[in-house]
Formats: structure tokens, sequence, C-alpha cells
């Protein structure tokens, strides 16, 4: 997977449906099994998750699109979570560079971003790795890198 879009300036961005373009056939190998532990994860998430929703935004005077995993709002605050199998990095560096400057812009105010991952293998030495979403809201509001581990079952 290519490392996502660095965005500086965002002019605009909206809530949309699913584009054209990314209505793929069925997902195989890695691609799957990262789409199932992302549908377990789903399920156990606080009511009123939102799941995959999509944006389409303008950015440093181009349109692109982007979609989250999952967003969760409170009264004052909105969380949004990328699940992966393993590749955190990878995970922080869209949670950061994409979807923030994005939600910053829409929710008009700082997201709290959290890594969801099924192996702490290969997990940054400046992540707290947490086992709780609530111990992992707690370090994304100390403004450090939560990685919450979660094998797939259970409560989170």
């Amino acid at each position: 997977m290519s490392l996502p879009r660095r965005l500086v300036a965002v002019e605009w961005a909206h809530k949309c449906e699913v584009p054209d373009f990314a209505r793929t056939k069925r997902a195989s190998g890695t691609r799957a099994l990262g789409l199932a532990y992302e549908r377990k994860l789903a399920k156990v998430l606080p009511a009123g998750a939102l799941h995959g929703q999509w944006f389409i935004y303008r950015a440093d005077g181009r349109v692109g699109y982007c979609q989250p995993d999952f967003l969760l709002k409170g009264k004052s605050e909105v969380a949004v979570l990328e699940a992966k199998l393993a590749d955190v990095e990878l995970a922080w560096d869209q949670l950061k560079c994409l979807y923030t400057p994005v939600l910053r812009h829409f929710y008009e105010r700082e997201p709290l971003c959290v890594v969801v991952t099924r192996s702490v293998a290969r997990v940054p030495a400046n992540a707290e790795v947490c086992e709780t979403l609530k111990d992992a809201l707690r370090v994304a509001r100390a403004g450090l890198m939560p990685v919450l581990h979660w094998i797939g079952t259970g409560r989170i």
C-alpha cells in the first residue's frame, strides 16, 4: 500500500457517498483479512460509531477523497480509528497526514487518533500500546500515539 497523501491546506471538506472508483471487486488475500478484521471491530465499537464514512475535500489545489475506518463522535470531541492487521506506521501516517486535516476542517476541532491493530510486533517505540478503547482515548487526549491492541475477539 502506498503512503497517504500529505495534506497541508484544506479548503473544504464534506461527507459524501462512495465514489465510483471505490466500488471494487471482491477483496482477496491480506486485504480480505483486513476487511474482515474491520467488520469484527465494527461490531464491538460503541453504538453510533460511523464505519467507512467517505469524505470529499479540496486541499493544496486538488480535490480528493478519503475514508476513515471509524469515527466516534462525543459531545465535545471526535475520534478517528484506523484498523490495521499489523502496519501501525502506515495507519499513523494516514491518521495524521490525511484524515486529521480533513476531519479538523469538517468538525472544526482536532480529532483524537487511534490505531487499532491485531499485531503489536511492529509497533514504533514512540507508541503506547493500550488494551482498551478508554485507555487509547486517554493516551490520544494526552497528545501521544495510542495503539489499541485488539486480536479480533472480545470486548474493546
